[in-house]
């Protein structure tokens, strides 16, 4: 009898532990999707609840199309105006004037420091007085509590020089902000509204910043492993940044790191994309999950493909380090 309660415990403390790591990614199937590629752009428009993604490279082009993801599929819009074909640039969603906004990038040996904005039908060149130079691999973020936005870093690979630099958008101009920051290119950024601040994660050993509206402060705690071109997305159900993938010297990396705006924990996580660098990563409020397509897992490879995560309240099940709790 003591041995059949045993095995039954076994049963149901495995199949518990089964469930919980049966939590992870999950691969989608929209009906239509963009080409597959790498290093474009995506921002999530609040007022339309749609995601809106420009850029990137396939294997053979430079891509200069806009799509929009609307909760279930992928769709191509023809507009009027465009934004040559780039990629490594960035856009940002302006929640307070309910724009989209795309500055700079590369495409071969052209360097961009131009401004667009998406209006929800067409994109509209700006002219600004003054502009940050010429750069990709710079990150843009809403900065909530000034309700502008904020660009920062980048890499001129014509001059070989990095940025360390701050700029701002108020619809009109750019603004540099004076500071001291470290050189930042290949890193991601994303906005922290529950907090007031735009956290920036780190590409070399500069660990993870964060932005309260005037200056840049290096928070003192443990780090995801230094990389380039990983990408975060704000969980505002929890109140989470999200990291997935990047590339280091040793390859790509397909991880999923979670942030409380007090630590970093690491997923782990039954089923996952594949390692990549160059993805999108937003998340949509109405699916309640973190939606990543495409990316790149060599220079030469691209994907196509499209996943979905969905983060319980608790991740104590699926954490390798201490968790996080949500946000009431």
């Amino acid at each position: 009898m003591l041995k059949k309660l045993n095995l039954l415990v076994i049963i149901v403390v495995s199949l518990f532990l089964a469930s919980c790591r049966s939590q992870g990614w999950t691969q989608m199937s929209p009906k239509k999707s963009p080409p597959a590629s790498g290093q474009g752009a995506v921002a999530f428009i609040d007022s339309s609840n749609t995601a809106i993604y420009f850029g990137g490279i396939t294997n053979d082009r430079w891509l200069n199309e806009t799509w929009i993801w609307n909760e279930q599929t992928w769709y191509q819009v023809s507009t009027i105006h465009s934004p040559p074909a780039r990629a490594k640039l960035a856009v940002e969603y302006d929640k307070a004037r309910d724009k989209v906004v795309l500055f700079g990038g590369v495409m071969n040996n052209t360097l961009y420091n131009d401004t667009w904005e998406w209006d929800g039908k067409d994109w509209n060149r700006m002219n600004p007085s003054h502009k940050p130079a010429a750069r990709c691999c710079h990150a843009m973020a809403y900065d909530s509590v000034n309700k502008n936005i904020i660009l920062y870093g980048g890499y001129d690979p014509n001059q070989k020089k990095f940025y360390s630099d701050t700029w701002k958008w108020d619809g009109e101009d750019w603004t540099e902000i004076q500071g001291e920051m470290p050189i930042m290119s290949g890193h991601t950024m994303v906005s922290m509204p529950a907090e007031n601040e735009i956290v920036s994660v780190q590409t070399s050993d500069y660990g993870t910043w964060s932005w309260d509206g005037k200056s840049w402060t290096k928070l003192e705690i443990e780090n995801p492993p230094r990389r380039s071109e990983g990408k975060t997305a704000y969980d505002e159900n929890h109140q989470w940044a999200v990291l997935f993938g990047g590339i280091t010297e040793n390859g790509s990396l397909n991880d999923t790191w979670v942030f409380n705006n007090q630590k970093w924990v690491k997923l782990s996580l039954s089923n996952n994309p594949p390692a990549r660098f160059g993805h999108i990563l937003f998340y949509d409020p109405t699916r309640g999950s973190i939606i990543l397509f495409g990316g790149m897992a060599t220079i030469n490879t691209r994907f196509g493909d499209m996943w979905e995560l969905k983060l319980p309240n608790n991740l104590s099940n699926l954490a390798e380090m201490p968790t996080p709790s949500a946000t009431p």
